[in-house]
Parts: structure tokens; C-alpha cells; sequence
């Protein structure tokens, strides 16, 4: 009676994998498409983001030179400050991003290759 049981619970989360493995099948070019998509907005996030990051660092240096100059406007020392944190913050960011689009290109590269050979 065990078995029967046991049988029938193996058959029905069978009958659900084909059909998981079916829509998988159907829409595989679609995804991978998707994927590769996904995995390009991090390197281009990435890049936006480093290029914000040296502008941040090219702020916070001009307002720096500002205040060794004599312009010692409270803003100043605040634009400095927050700019100098924040290319760095921003750099490491996009470090990240670039890093992450490495290894998921690395992780999917054979997928992705694949998506060539999959007729429509």
C-alpha cells in the first residue's frame, strides 16, 4: 500500500517536471535572449557607473582646490566631502556590477551559445 502510494506521488511530481521541462522547451530561445540582455545591463550599468564615479572624483578635487584657494563657502567643504564619499562609493559599485557581468557571461557563455542552434 506504501508503495502504491509512494508511486503515484513519484508519477504526479513527474507529470508536473515534463510540464515545467515543456514550457522550458518552447521558450528557451525567448530566455536565453532575456538572459544575455540581463546579463549586458551590468556591464552597462557598470560603466555608468564607473564614469559617474570620476566625475565625482573630479568634483570633490574642484572643490577642493576651491577651498585651498579662499573660497571657504560652507558648501564647498560639504560638495567636497560628499563627493569625495561618494565617487568612492560609486566606483566600488561599479566594480561590482562589472565583476557580477563577468561571471554570469563566464556562468552562461555555453548557453548562450547554444541559443545558436536553437531553431524558432
Amino acid at each position: 500500500m506504501f508503495l502504491v502510494n509512494l508511486m503515484k506521488v513519484e508519477e504526479a511530481e513527474l507529470i508536473q517536471l515534463r510540464t515545467v521541462y515543456d514550457e522550458l522547451w518552447r521558450d528557451a530561445k525567448t530566455m536565453i535572449k532575456d538572459m544575455r540582455r540581463s546579463i549586458m545591463i551590468y556591464a552597462y550599468s557598470g560603466s555608468i557607473s564607473a564614469i559617474i564615479g570620476v566625475y565625482s572624483l573630479i568634483s570633490a578635487i574642484l572643490y577642493s582646490l576651491a577651498i585651498i584657494t579662499g573660497d571657504t563657502s560652507l558648501l564647498n567643504y560639504f560638495y567636497a566631502v560628499f563627493d569625495a564619499f561618494a565617487s568612492v562609493a560609486i566606483t566600488l559599485f561599479s566594480i561590482k556590477l562589472l565583476k557580477w557581468h563577468s561571471e554570469l557571461k563566464r556562468r552562461y557563455s555555453k548557453l548562450i551559445e547554444m541559443e545558436k542552434t536553437i531553431e524558432d
